[in-house]
């Protein structure tokens, strides 16, 4: 349709043939300076896939391949929960808001937690300085919605 039949010429045409290839796009996750993510991957939650080491940082078990960095942000705050190891006996729990610093793929770096949580500076007595694998729920909390532009 809108061709000759013969010639296979067009019956109209305006302006000239177009020779440039399409520009390349770019994946971003960011416009103006603020961080735009799904609204499903601010949380994480999974068995035995986390140590919490001394003095502020959360690292990813060697059996778990989630990249920390598609979850979360730098400057974002977390809230962790079901976040307990037993030292001597006892049962120490480090859940609370905390913010954020950096964030790798492997590692998560908060701003001073023991001002949240005190039993972060247990951590120093434990081997390695480091809990075993925990299986917490860390959620990214605040305001979701981006806009308008």
């Amino acid at each position: 349709p809108g061709v000759d039949i013969v010639s296979g010429e067009p019956y109209f045409s305006l302006g000239t043939e177009i020779t440039t290839p399409p520009l390349t796009v770019q994946h971003q996750t960011s416009v103006n300076g603020q961080v735009l993510r799904p609204a499903d991957t601010q949380s994480l939650e999974g068995t035995n896939y986390l140590h919490f080491a001394y003095p502020n940082e959360i690292l990813r078990a060697t059996a778990n391949n989630t990249d920390l960095t598609t979850k979360f942000v730098s400057n974002d705050r977390v809230e962790i929960t079901n976040a307990s190891f037993t030292f001597n006996g006892q049962t120490f729990d480090l859940n609370g808001t905390y913010s954020v610093l950096s964030v790798a793929d492997d590692r998560m770096t908060l701003s001073n937690p023991a001002a949240v949580n005190a039993n972060w500076l247990k951590l120093k007595e434990l081997n390695n300085q480091q809990t075993a694998a925990l299986s917490p729920k860390i959620s990214s909390i605040g305001e979701k919605w981006i806009g308008p532009f």
